[in-house]
């Protein structure tokens, strides 16, 4: 998906729920949606908050903000990053993508990998009263660079 598409479908899906919850369309929101159709994975608020900061001025409140109506909208995921910090990642989830992510527990590396049999799987099997969209999975555990020995 395009990222022109992307953003177009973000924003439909963002009108829709301003629309039924009686919001307010601002500015400020428009913007940071953009900002953030043009991550090409995921992000955290503060690197947000710097690519909004080219545009206009806005208050972290206001980037925390549009965060929690984006999730609430159905529009982003959060993911919690470990290794020592807890920070939250976000991602757009307009394009459906599902991914496997390994994650280094010591320096919070993330590698991102499909696998078609687990793919295969869901798809195949039948939930009552549920309808799969997309998933993210993680397997922790320690990536090569950290667990090889220190070179004095």
């Amino acid at each position: 998906m395009k990222k022109d598409d992307t953003y177009n479908e973000a924003l439909s899906m963002l009108d829709e729920y301003i629309a039924a919850n009686r919001l307010r369309k601002t500015q400020e929101r428009y913007i940071i949606l953009r900002q953030i159709c043009n991550f090409p994975a995921q992000f955290t608020a503060n690197q947000l908050e710097v690519l909004c900061a080219k545009e206009l001025t806005v208050a972290r409140a206001t980037i925390y903000n549009a965060l929690q109506l984006f999730l609430d909208a159905g529009l982003l995921t959060a993911h919690q990053q470990y290794a020592g910090s807890k920070v939250t990642a976000y991602e757009l989830v307009v394009a459906k993508n599902s991914k496997m992510m390994f994650q280094c527990t010591r320096c919070g590396r993330v590698v991102e990998f499909n696998d078609k049999a687990v793919d295969n799987a869901l798809r195949m099997h039948r939930y009552s009263n549920f309808i799969p969209a997309n998933y993210s999975t993680y397997i922790f555990g320690v990536c090569k660079t950290c667990r090889s020995p220190k070179k004095k």
